[in-house]
Order: structure tokens, then sequence, then C-alpha cells
């Protein structure tokens, strides 16, 4: 097993987000990491921090707020707008860290996290590369039903929470993959993914708030991805993606300036590029790239 590290950070809201630190052997550039939706940092993304740092990286991976070992009430509660605003704080911890070198940090994100990753990116010119693995695209596009009977819910719910009760929780996917109110495409791989990440993790919690889906309704990311250049940034579509479909995430490639880097993956799909016994090829051209950009803003 890889050397990490439990080490935790705060927030500006004065929350302790609590994280995995993979040290390189000496002082490197570093990579800030994050799991995918409503996931911990035990699930899906570990092994990347540990092929990372095998490469020498130094590498931050951390529970976003409210979910895993990181504060945050109520838990399971997902907002983009303040997961960006994590990252900004991660590096702010991580530039002090003796093994990282704070003029080469770079942000990783995966699925839901890879789009946070981007905005991160977008706003905080402290950091010098972002890699996007499947980004997913929740931006609300058109008045969808569904969409619109679980904004009806979450006002109610808030009603309901200002007479003193309790956040109204759900579960985050249905057994078909569906997640209701978010724009994401069905897959019921994802939710095995997720039953078996219930039955092996003691720290996960398969709900979420329902109030989750009001945030990531006002969430509309896609006007921000013309402002990370000039940051260097990488696109990983997976070709058989069915949860972010690849010509979406093309579409947010062609949003972006230059530099910008666009890698296809073919025969895989959204969740297992994360597991695939090609996993070492796949990130061997992150980490080319991640070489090179951080290498060119530490000359």
């Amino acid at each position: 097993m890889a050397h990490r590290e439990d080490v935790e950070f705060k927030t500006l809201d004065g929350l302790t987000l609590r994280a995995y630190l993979f040290p390189a052997m000496q002082k490197s550039p570093a990579i800030i990491m994050t799991p995918g939706f409503n996931c911990t940092k035990d699930m899906f993304v570990a092994e990347v921090a540990e092929h990372f740092q095998t490469a020498g990286f130094t590498v931050l991976l951390f529970d976003p707020r409210s979910i895993g070992a990181s504060d945050g009430m109520p838990r399971n509660e997902v907002d983009p707008f303040r997961n960006a605003e994590d990252y900004h704080d991660a590096l702010t911890f991580l530039k002090g860290h003796p093994m990282a070198d704070s003029t080469c940090i770079a942000f990783w994100g995966w699925s839901f996290s890879a789009m946070v990753a981007l905005t991160a990116a977008a706003l905080d010119k402290r950091v010098k590369a972002v890699v996007a693995v499947s980004p997913v695209n929740t931006s609300v596009n058109g008045a969808d039903d569904g969409l619109l009977r679980t904004l009806t819910k979450c006002m109610k719910d808030r009603e309901s929470q200002l007479s003193g009760n309790e956040a109204f929780r759900i579960s985050m996917l249905l057994a078909t993959g569906d997640n209701p109110g978010a724009a994401i495409a069905r897959d019921p791989e994802v939710a095995r993914g997720i039953e078996v990440a219930i039955d092996r993790l003691d720290n996960f919690d398969g709900t979420m708030t329902l109030k989750t889906h009001y945030y990531i309704a006002a969430w509309q990311p896609m006007g921000l991805l013309r402002l990370v250049s000039p940051t260097p940034v990488m696109i990983v579509i997976p070709e058989e993606d069915t949860i972010s479909p690849p010509e979406e995430q093309k579409r947010m490639f062609g949003m972006l300036s230059e530099p910008r880097h666009l890698h296809l993956v073919p025969g895989k799909g959204h969740m297992d590029l994360m597991n695939s016994q090609h996993l070492s090829e796949i990130l061997e051209v992150q980490i080319e790239f991640l070489r090179g950009a951080l290498q060119t803003h530490d000359r």
C-alpha cells in the first residue's frame, strides 16, 4: 500500500475537511483531488492518487464537505459552489506543506467533481493545471417536468426546516440509476457500484439532502469555462460514457480556450474507467500532461 497520511485543513467558513495526503519522496509538484458525486475519498479514486504519487507528485485527496470524514451539516448536502471554494482552501493548505511545490499545484476531478475542478480553476489563478475526467454537465437547459417537481418539493422542505424540522433526505440514486432532478443520464451500473460501496465502507451514506437538487439546479458552470484559460486543461472522455454523453463532453471541450488537451479513451465507460486494468495507461497520458504543464510554470 502506498504511504499516506491523514491530514485536515480549515475552510474559510470554519469547517474542517479531512484528507489523505500522499507525499512524494521529495518536494514536488502537487495535485488536489476529490471523488465523484456524494462519494468519499475511499471510493473509486484513491488508486488514482497512488499512481500520481508513484509518478512523483504529492497528492491531497479530500472528502468534500458534509461527506465521509469531513465536517459539514446537514450531512451529505452537496453544494457545488462550496465544493469549488473548498478546492481553493485545499490549495492554500497544500501550498504550505513542505512536500508540495507551492508554485506547481494542479486540480483533478472525476465525474461531478471534474466540473467542480474546472470551475474552481476558472476562479483561482493560483492553480497551474486542471484535469477533468468524464465531466458531467448539470446545467439546466429547459423546464424538465421531473426537475420542476423536485424543486417544488425543495421549497416544501425549506418551509419544513424553517419550522424546526430536519432536512429531508432521499436516496442519491434509484435502482434504475436515475438521479431525480439532476441532469445526468440513467445508468444502472452506477447504482450497482453505489450498492457495493454501501456494503464495503462504514462511512459512506447513500442518501443526500433533497436540497442538494436545489443547489445543483442553481449551479450553471458552463458559463465559467471560458475563464479557465490561460490555465492548461485536459479533458479525458471515455467514448462509451452513458452518464455524461461523450458529445456533450466534447462540446465542453470546445468551449475551452488554449492551452487545452483532449484525451479520448476507447472502449471505456463512465464507471469502468476508474477500475480498468488499463488504468496505468490512461493515467500515463494525464501524468505526461501534468508534468509538461507544471514544468512550464516552474521555469
